[in-house]
């Protein structure tokens, strides 16, 4: 018997949704955790790592000293419950062969280890900064990847307005061997396989090797964002996202590419209208070389994680008209001001 072709499981940041990649089938998987991004498994726990808080809010210092509410659960056929809380703005999580839970802590500059064995999580800080920002200035890493490999774990720093870097990590300790530098921007993700070191080089639509410093693969669409992996035997799944302000990265078009993973040609792009912008991908059905160590999970097994409210699609509606209004309003405002200081300048300019 033919398997059944492997689906696509998509977190956007109001949303987590199911693609058939056979059919071309969406549905819904998710709705009202704030903020999805980072999903991982083991043999029978599902982990989800949710903010609980809206990232369009996150403007001031003290918006990041406060952000330590979010949190990690952990599904199972039992029940849900949180097995790790007080960390800022969770990125990407990645199950680790060695029995542990390993999740970016991107708005505290750091990462957590979750030892089901130990006390309590680890929390490492990275960078310099304790917080992302600083004085009003994005200063910190953005820590927002995780890869391990061999004996050690590999973590992407986004490093908002500087070239990114992946920081190499002993995987055992975690402490930090080595950081490179590279030429890209807004870098998310990381994937070790034939073609090198693949990040995605997000702020310019394509992806990067590490080792070659060479651009590998460059969207079929400009201006565009790359973010999220996942990889077959046959097929590299890179996720897309519009440019868009933290408003309209809610309700923009979201999708993904599909490249042939021999030779990196796009062999189809998919776009998917409304979804907002995609946060991470994860192969659902097979085996997938960006989340490694990690078993197969089926659609059934991945259902113990589902949440679907009552009235979520009129509840998400809802949420997306109101940063439609947010959006205008914003506009309006700052057109507002725009004029206002152009009636100024003309003004002083008349009295000279």
């Amino acid at each position: 018997m033919t398997p059944s072709p492997p689906s696509l499981l998509i977190a956007t940041p109001v949303s987590m949704y199911l693609y058939d990649l056979g059919t071309g089938r969406l549905d819904d998987f998710g709705f009202g955790g704030g903020e999805y991004y980072g999903i991982s498994w083991n043999a029978d726990t599902v982990f989800i790592a949710h903010s609980n808080l809206d990232s369009a809010g996150m403007i001031t210092d003290e918006d990041y000293r406060r952000s330590g509410v979010g949190t990690v659960t952990a599904y199972t056929a039992s029940g849900a419950r949180t097995i790790c809380s007080g960390i800022s703005q969770p990125h990407q999580v990645t199950w680790d062969a060695r029995g542990r839970l390993l999740v970016t802590n991107t708005g505290f500059n750091g990462i957590v280890a979750i030892d089901p064995a130990a006390d309590a999580p680890r929390a490492v800080r990275l960078g310099e900064h304790p917080f992302e920002v600083i004085g009003g200035q994005k200063v910190g890493n953005h820590f927002n990847s995780l890869f391990p490999h061999g004996d050690t774990l590999y973590v992407v720093a986004h490093n908002c307005g500087r070239k990114s870097e992946v920081w190499e990590l002993d995987r055992e300790t975690l402490a930090v061997r080595r950081v490179r530098t590279t030429e890209t921007e807004w870098a998310h993700n990381l994937l070790i396989c034939e073609h090198g070191m693949l990040v995605c080089d997000s702020r310019n639509g394509s992806l990067y090797d590490v080792q070659s410093g060479r651009t590998v693969w460059r969207a079929d669409e400009s201006p565009v964002i790359t973010r999220g992996l996942a990889m077959t035997d046959d097929h590299l799944f890179v996720g897309r996202s519009e440019y868009g302000n933290r408003y309209t990265r809610r309700y923009s078009d979201g999708g993904f590419w599909v490249l042939d993973r021999r030779t990196l040609k796009t062999v189809e792009r998919v776009v998917l209208p409304g979804t907002g912008c995609t946060n991470e991908l994860r192969l659902i059905g097979a085996e997938d070389a960006a989340h490694p160590g990690v078993p197969a999970i089926s659609r059934e097994q991945l259902r113990v994680a589902e949440h679907l409210p009552a009235g979520c699609r009129l509840r998400r509606w809802w949420a997306v008209t109101s940063y439609r209004a947010r959006n205008r309003t914003d506009w309006l405002r700052k057109s507002a001001a725009v004029r206002r200081a152009s009636r100024l300048l003309t003004r002083l300019g008349g009295a000279r």
